[in-house]
């Protein structure tokens, strides 16, 4: 049986969290991505609070963990820029995580992709809609798999 190139294996050990305040992008690139790793862990928060919680959480535990974030940065509570002031510290203090963290945003606004590319936290900055290949492209670039 030949196996499909598309879809991706992954270990359990490694999660991905979306934090997007806008129902259908968050649900789209959620369903994109299970489709593309069966086996691994995926949380998606509508509340950036929420999702720096669960974040701290895994940050802060007794073992090493691997994450992706795919992070809106227009967001009404906090932006994307203050969720990662927040996490910023966090991944200092705990370098035994590996993390990767690609912001997303609906408009290709020049200043936050300068600002992305000088942000030594940030992995990338993506446009909204997320392509499926696009999103298997990077999922396998973090080694993870």
């Amino acid at each position: 049986m030949e196996r499909n190139p598309e879809i991706l294996r992954v270990d359990n050990a490694y999660t991905v969290y979306i934090i997007d305040d806008d129902i259908v992008s968050n649900r789209v690139t959620e369903v994109r991505i299970k489709a593309l790793c069966k086996n691994g862990d995926i949380e998606a928060f509508i509340d950036p609070i929420s999702g720096i919680h669960a974040m701290k959480h895994r940050l802060s535990g007794s073992e090493p963990t691997r994450m992706i974030l795919f992070l809106d940065l227009k967001m009404p509570l906090i932006s994307g820029w203050e969720v990662l002031d927040i996490l910023g510290p966090l991944l200092d203090k705990y370098r035994k995580n590996v993390v990767f963290i690609y912001l997303t945003s609906s408009s290709a606004d020049n200043d936050d992709k300068v600002r992305a590319s000088k942000n030594k936290y940030v992995s990338g900055y993506l446009e909204r809609p997320l392509d499926t290949a696009e999103l298997a492209n990077l999922i396998a670039k973090t080694g993870f798999i």
